[in-house]
């Protein structure tokens, strides 16, 4: 009968455990990609509907969304908002984005990954709040439209919520 050293049982027991805790290397496309979650609204307890949390998943080939705050004191940067939220609501039957409310929707996402060069595919969730309730308007049926930009200047795929009626 063969006789296995503990020493030999013990670095296999290492290897295998290595070999299993690695996980393949995810390879996603250098423009970023954004997949509607979810729009849930949040109960405040007045029977009024003020907020809701808008959840996408994002991919990014390459991990350059997000900006620190020396990109802009520093380099004099304008392109301040990366994540881009889009206002819509259904007057008479047809999807407006209000004037006044035009960009206060859009958002700057901080750096995902802290370093300039990592080039590490990324994924996961981004969660906001909105402000969803439109007090200077009658209509109560609304939507968003949403896409991202990384650093490169890469633009995602535009993505629509589904419509939500607002108890006003």
């Amino acid at each position: 009968m063969l006789m296995i050293s503990r020493k030999y049982i013990v670095v296999v027991f290492i290897m295998v455990g290595i070999m299993c805790s690695c996980k393949p290397r995810k390879h996603y496309p250098v423009e970023p990609c954004l997949e509607f979650v979810s729009l849930v609204k949040i109960d405040n307890g007045t029977g009024i509907d003020d907020e809701a949390v808008l959840t996408v998943h994002y991919t990014d080939g390459d991990g350059d969304l997000g900006y620190n705050n020396t990109e802009f004191t520093d380099t004099g940067r304008t392109d301040y908002y990366n994540f881009f939220i889009t206002y819509y609501e259904k007057q008479n039957g047809v999807w407006i984005s209000p004037e006044e409310l035009k960009n206060n929707f859009h958002v700057r996402l901080p750096r995902f990954l802290s370093c300039d060069n990592c080039n590490e595919a990324i994924d996961g969730e981004i969660e906001h709040i909105l402000n969803i309730n439109n007090y200077y308007s009658e209509y109560d049926t609304i939507k968003f439209e949403c896409y991202i930009t990384d650093r490169a200047g890469h633009t995602s795929d535009t993505i629509t919520t589904p419509e939500v009626v607002v108890v006003k």
